[in-house]
């Protein structure tokens, strides 16, 4: 049975050109605006989240490099490296334009102008319970 078709594609093995990178970044811009979905709080959790399981991988793959032969070990840090590269490249030709905010402004807003609403300024209190 053939494997399932993927929408994005990483193949770097005969090397990499811009309009491959042109291409993957839209699925990287679009996996962004779904993770500018999330609150800050999500983000960061998340992203804790990913540096534990980064760490272990890394000493993992470490452990495994260790045990190789030198030319096998030379061999995968190489295709490492172009990887690395590869997704360096990538989040670069990403980065060169911000998410697309579009989805923002296309919901009229109902009532006055954020800029025209003018809020009153009440005295300070210790307490939230003072009257």
């Amino acid at each position: 049975m053939p494997g399932t078709k993927r929408l994005r594609r990483f193949e770097p093995r005969f090397g990499v050109s811009q309009p491959m990178l042109d291409e993957e970044s839209r699925w990287v811009k679009q996996e962004w605006d779904d993770y500018l979905l999330l609150s800050v709080n999500e983000l960061k959790e998340t992203l804790i989240k990913r540096q534990a399981m980064l760490v272990a991988h890394a000493a993992n793959l470490s452990h495994g490099l260790s045990r190789l032969p030198e030319r096998e070990r030379l061999a995968i840090q190489c295709m490492l490296a172009r990887d690395f590269i590869h997704i360096g490249l990538l989040f670069e030709t990403c980065l060169a334009t911000p998410p697309d905010d579009s989805a923002e402004h296309d919901v009229p807003l109902s009532g006055p102008s954020p800029s025209s609403v003018t809020f009153e300024t009440l005295p300070f209190r210790t307490s939230l319970f003072d009257t």
